[in-house]
This record gives C-alpha cells, structure tokens and sequence, in this order.
C-alpha cells in the first residue's frame, strides 16, 4: 500500500470518529432512539451500543459519498440564496436560511420521550415555513423509498413540529447514485399524528432495549446480509450449517458472481465510451470487420398495477394472469465473518 493510500486511510478514520462525535453531541445516541435507527431494526441499533461493529476502510470509503453528496446539496443551497445558519441560532434567523450540511445538524429531542434525531438540512423559508431534506446516496434508485427513509423523515417532522408548532412543515427524501449521476426527489411529506406517535413508540422501544429494560425486537429487512449481528438473530433461525462439500460449490458461486460483476462493470464502462463517440442517438458504423450500432428506445407507457387494482378491480381482474414463481439461489459472504477476520488480524 503506498504511503498515500495509507495517509487517506487513517485521515478516514479520523473523520469517521468526528462524524459520530458530531452526532453523539447533541444527545447520546447509547441511551436514545434516534430517527435513523427507528426505521430499521431495534435488534441491531441495540447490539450496535453493546458490541459496536467494526467498519473496513473500504466501507468507510463507501459511507464518504453521503458526505459528499450533503456538502454538494448544501453548495446548492447557499448558491440559490440561503444562509447557512448556527442550530442554535435557528429558531430567531429570518429566512431563507438553512442548517446542516459540513459541520452541525440541526438535533432535536423530544421533550417527554427519549427520542431524538438530527437533520441533513432544515431549511426555512421566507414566510417562516420550515422544510426538511434527507439525502441519501445509492447504487441504483429505488422507484419508490424505502420504508425505514419514510419512517425516518417522520420522526424527523414530527419532533420539528414540536419545536414549532406554528410552522408549516414539508418534508422530502433526496436520493441519489452518484456513479450513474441520478438523481430523485420523493416528495409530498407533511406532520402527521398518528404516523408519528407510530414511528416515537418504535424509538422508545429501541431506547428501552438500549437501557436492557426490555429485549429488542428484531426486524428482518433488505439489508440483513449486511448486519454485523446477523448470527443468533431470531429473525434468521432457520439457517443451517452447511456440508463441506456444499460449503465449496458456495464460494464457488460467490467466485463466479464477483467476476460476473467485474465484467458487467466494464461492460458498462465501454459502452459509456462509445456513447462518448456516438452521442445517446441510433447510429451505425463500420470498420474491417466489425459494426458498430447504437438504437435508442423511446420512452413508453405502462400501467401503474397497484392504482388500477384500487380504482378499477373489476377490470384488473379480467386484464391480469398468474405469473409462474420461481427459486431465487443466493450466495454472499457474511460481513460479521468478515469483521471477525478482519479485528483478529488487527
């Protein structure tokens, strides 16, 4: 490793540990439930406190592109006329002003519950009216948000209208990848009761299992392949220990998987290289014995199925057909394994 992939290195870990100082400043995220955990699973975000997981580089390098993209967002604001603001110096600035981006967040506690939470960026208008933006970074956008962004963003509004019950307050979810350079806005967030006293009993329950009055429930997710506490986990006990032989044909899968994925990679890579040449139109070319073709397809229609079902049963009834199942064959390595590995070479 040369020596300035090594200086990165350890100035990642740096800012990691500022980062999460920054965060635990303003409430002790050991004794609260925060907004970011309540969407997911109590389990984790109680184990995370206990038996705190140990980040590679790698993923360090990985969770450096939401910072990125808030200081991006945060150019955005200022240069459309915002002022950055202090948190504390919020509830008195006149807008359009905002805080977030490098440096604080805005953190908010709630004043009964031990629940809190800290904004990406709460922005206030010139009428006063306050709007919250969550950034969130992804390799591919989903088409709709996740439920744990949806549920964070509520806790979010919820606790902001406590500080200001006389503000209007919006909400959206900015997601985007920042390799294909998408981007997308999910919108139309407002304070709702009943969604929020929801969301603040699943922060209370992650604080209790935090203080060990109660046992975490665990919540199986998209993103369980990733948990560091994944072993033991209630929510996966059906799995079993795997033969030799079977262990073998595994990492012979996740071998050929991870080749498939480097030459997708650069599959992608040519292909945006001759887009370079071509332009993102249909065109044709030769050259010896090869030939170059480029097609453009259209935009087109299709049928939004959940809105036909809730407006129109009758007809999607008649217009729709079983579709035939199939058997999905994962294999990927387990990152609790790889982080044992990982602190016992340390």
């Amino acid at each position: 490793m040369s020596r300035l992939i090594q200086f990165n290195a350890a100035a990642r870990a740096k800012l990691a540990e500022l980062h999460s100082a920054a965060l635990n400043a303003s409430f002790d995220r050991t004794k609260y439930g925060s907004a970011s955990e309540i969407g997911g699973c109590a389990r984790k975000a109680t184990l995370n406190v206990t038996n705190p997981p140990f980040f590679t580089d790698k993923q360090q390098m990985v969770f450096e592109r939401g910072h990125v993209f808030e200081t991006v967002v945060e150019g955005y604001l200022q240069v459309q006329g915002f002022t950055k603001i202090a948190p504390e110096g919020f509830p008195a600035a006149k807008g359009p002003c905002y805080v977030g981006g490098a440096g604080k967040q805005l953190s908010l506690i709630h004043p009964e519950y031990p629940v809190g939470c800290n904004i990406d960026f709460a922005v206030k208008h010139k009428d006063g009216n306050l709007f919250v933006i969550e950034t969130k970074t992804t390799d591919g956008i989903p088409d709709e948000p996740y439920g744990s962004w949806v549920e964070q963003l509520h806790t979010q509004i919820g606790l902001l209208h406590l500080a200001y019950p006389e503000a209007e307050i919006r909400g959206s979810i900015l997601a985007r990848d920042l390799n294909k350079g998408m981007e997308r806005e999910f919108n139309g967030y407002s304070y709702n009761e009943q969604l929020f006293e929801y969301v603040l009993g699943k922060g209370v329950h992650i604080a209790l299992a935090k203080h060990g009055e109660i046992r975490p429930s665990a919540t199986p997710g998209p993103l369980c392949g990733f948990c560091d506490h994944r072993k033991g986990c209630p929510a996966h006990q059906g799995a079993q220990p795997l033969p030799h032989e079977v262990t073998t044909h595994v990492e012979k899968l996740i071998a050929l998987n991870e080749q498939k994925k480097r030459i997708e990679t650069e599959l992608e890579q040519v292909k945006n290289e001759l887009l370079y040449y071509t332009g993102e139109r249909s065109f044709r070319g030769e050259a010896e014995e090869v030939a170059l073709v480029v097609t453009k397809v259209e935009d087109s229609m299709t049928v939004d199925g959940p809105k036909l079902k809730k407006e129109y049963p009758d007809i999607y009834g008649e217009v729709t057909k079983k579709k035939s199942g199939f058997v999905k064959v994962e294999a990927k390595r387990l990152p609790s394994s790889a982080s044992a590995a990982l602190q016992k070479a340390a």
